[in-house]
């Protein structure tokens, strides 16, 4: 079972998504914060992360910032998602893999998230 890594300090979103995903059939850890991100990295390489632009502690930016300068984590697809626009998450960080806005839907996550397991990282920034 896949591994999707959900970074969202919002409980219910990170809650739902969770319950989205695993429906899906994925193995989800969800996770409130970048530092906490970090953490689990350091264990277990997720086949996505899905991270919240705006976090405490470290941002999904700086969080994406440092997955792509590690080179054993520099291949896992990163999504971010963001009520922001995808403009000013460019500012930040502009080596996603795809850009979803929120309020976040299944009907765009799951396929999303299946895409980016089974084919890895687009050669394009956006889906």
């Amino acid at each position: 079972m896949k591994l999707v890594l959900v970074v969202e300090d919002d409980p219910d979103v990170g809650d739902a998504l969770g319950m989205v995903l695993v429906a899906a059939g994925y193995r989800v850890v969800v996770v409130p914060d970048g530092e906490a991100a970090l953490a689990r990295l350091a264990d277990e390489r997720p086949a996505a992360i899905l991270a919240d632009f705006t976090l405490p502690r470290i941002s999904g930016g700086d969080l994406g910032l440092v997955v792509r300068a590690n080179p054993a984590l520099a291949g896992i697809p990163f999504v971010i998602a963001s009520g922001h626009s995808q403009s000013t998450v460019r500012e930040a960080f502009t080596d996603y893999d795809a850009f979803v806005a929120k309020p976040l839907s299944p009907e765009v996550i799951v396929p999303l998230i299946a895409h980016l397991t089974r084919y890895g990282r687009p050669a394009q920034k956006s889906l």
